[in-house]
């Protein structure tokens, strides 16, 4: 779970909002993602430390009627906001005479953490300053016509959750 996101509130979220889609429409899926994470650069002017990182999080909704498709999405993650945006585009109704085709597909489920070696999130920061240190250190000496460089690190932790 990544700070502030229950993955388990979210899934609830979903789950209402697909539930009110498919009284209107013919397909709908909802997909929600938060990334979080630190950014360490160096260059001969300064250290940059960004952490935590909090990238652009949120949910879209999707519905398929009468073989067109309509899309929203919001950053909050609020359920009365989610099931307001659901009902709203439930009620859409399309506006040109051309349908796409769906292939029906059998549905099917996955619930999986991916692991890692090292979880980014225990690292310490400065830990990971210190190493791009150490690379910034190693670039620089490795030729006296080398001036500047810029050494970078970024780590992300994603979670996406699919209705």
């Amino acid at each position: 779970m990544i700070d502030g996101f229950s993955s388990e509130e979210t899934k609830e979220i979903l789950t209402d909002a697909i539930g009110i889609l498919e009284d209107n429409v013919e397909y709908a899926d909802a997909l929600c993602e938060r990334v979080q994470g630190v950014q360490v650069a160096k260059d001969k002017a300064e250290e940059r430390v960004s952490a935590p990182i909090t990238a652009v999080s949120g949910i879209v909704l999707r519905a398929y009627k009468l073989g067109q498709w309509r899309e929203a999405s919001t950053y909050s993650f609020s359920g009365t906001t989610v099931r307001e945006l659901a009902r709203k585009i439930s009620q859409f109704q399309p506006m040109s005479k051309t349908a796409v085709k769906l292939r029906e597909l059998e549905p099917w489920k996955l619930d999986a953490t991916l692991a890692v070696k090292i979880m980014p999130s225990e690292v310490e920061t400065e830990e990971k300053l210190e190493q791009v240190r150490r690379l910034y250190n190693s670039a620089m000496s490795c030729d006296k016509r080398i001036i500047n460089t810029t050494i970078g690190y970024v780590d992300e932790t994603s979670e996406k959750i699919f209705a």
